[in-house]
C-alpha cells in the first residue's frame, strides 16, 4: 500500500487506510491530506 501511494500520491485510499497510516507515524490523520482548490476558483485565479 506505501508503495501504491509513494508511486501515485493521487490514488484513492480508505479512510481505514488513512486511519492506519496516521497512526503507525503518530500524526493526526488530517497532517496526511492536502486539499486542492476546485478547478472554478483556479480557473478564475487564472483570468485575473
Amino acid at each position: 500500500m506505501i508503495q501504491r501511494l509513494y508511486r501515485d500520491p493521487y490514488a484513492n485510499i480508505t479512510l481505514a487506510t488513512l486511519e492506519k497510516l496516521s497512526r503507525a507515524l503518530r500524526v493526526d490523520p488530517s497532517e496526511l491530506i492536502e486539499l486542492e482548490p476546485p478547478l472554478e476558483e483556479e480557473q478564475v485565479a487564472k483570468d485575473s
